[in-house]
């Protein structure tokens, strides 16, 4: 019999890969969608997933699905998030991200379930001019990143009050095939693919990109020691940085493309955002495989023959 395994915010970028690698891997997949519907991402999948119309948010719809389910895994990636530098309001991340992950963990502590991954943010840091460490005191610096944290802590209060195998994984700038359009990795191969100017307002931001399917090989690798690790918190990044105007050059070069990229602001400080990833390489046995530039051919390569929703 297939083990049961259940995705929250499963028509999302990193939910999406996580339905269809699992789904590969063999398991029976749920999936938690807040409409009920398939989006664009799982339209390929649906009739071999069993879709949910489930909003975390409602504590008496995670609880009817769930007793159905009976899952033995859980990935929660469901979350209000912050796209190309723009906020939701304080409620819905209080709403989804704290209360949500609140309501899941309560309505799961009865099930005798093999692990429970909660997806976090290297937001959750706040600023660091050296490589992020999974002991580093945390200072966020947004309502989001505040959110994230909260979730962060109830998860692991869960393994600690309750003996639950529930991890993090602090998630750095995944990019890859599904990702969403108002994300900068889409933005800017779209722009280089028509040729079109590109506007960089913080071309020396530096960021930790890790490739999608290296992301999915962390999730697979906790889901089989999660009871020996619970309550931890992994950082899952490239242990690289590199700058905005890096990226924007790199996606230029690939495509031989005429698109100008332009600086639209003064020079700013720079400021390393880089994963220490020496625990999960040491407890998880997990370490990237992919090379920025081959992750980013392979997302070229998606995006020339998809186009976004």
């Amino acid at each position: 019999m297939k083990e049961r395994v259940l995705v929250t915010g499963a028509s999302g970028f990193i939910g999406a890969n996580l339905v269809r690698r699992l789904l590969h891997d063999g398991y029976e997949v749920h999936a938690f969608v807040r409409d009920g519907q398939a989006s664009w991402r799982l339209a390929d999948v649906k009739h071999t997933v069993h879709i949910w119309p489930v909003d975390i948010r409602d504590r008496i719809s995670i609880e009817s699905a769930v007793s159905k389910v009976e899952p033995t895994h859980i990935f929660h990636v469901a979350a209000a998030s912050l796209y190309g530098g723009k906020s939701l309001t304080d409620d819905e991340y209080i709403d989804s991200n704290i209360r949500g992950t609140a309501n899941l963990l309560t309505v799961l502590r009865s099930l005798p379930y093999a692990s429970f991954i909660n997806t976090g943010s290297s937001s959750e840091y706040g600023t660091r001019y050296k490589p992020m460490k999974e002991n580093d005191l945390c200072v966020p610096e947004s309502m989001y990143a505040i959110s994230k944290l909260s979730a962060t802590n109830i998860a692991s209060l869960e393994a600690r009050l309750f003996n639950k195998p529930t991890v993090t994984l602090r998630l750095f700038s995944p990019f890859g095939p599904l990702d969403d359009d108002r994300r900068f990795m889409p933005q800017i191969i779209s722009a280089a693919l028509k040729g079109t100017e590109f506007v960089l307002a913080h071309p020396e931001a530096r960021r930790d990109y890790i490739y999608i399917d290296d992301v999915m090989d962390a999730y697979v690798c906790v889901m089989q020691k999660a009871v020996e690790l619970k309550g931890a918190v992994f950082n899952i990044g490239s242990g690289e940085d590199r700058s905005i105007r890096d990226v924007a050059l790199a996606v230029k070069n690939v495509l031989h493309s005429s698109m100008q990229v332009r600086v639209d602001s003064q020079q700013e400080k720079v400021i390393p955002w880089r994963a220490d990833i020496s625990s999960a390489i040491s407890q998880l046995h997990w370490e990237p495989k992919t090379p920025f530039h081959d992750g980013l051919v392979q997302t070229i390569e998606y995006l020339k023959t998809h186009t976004l929703a």
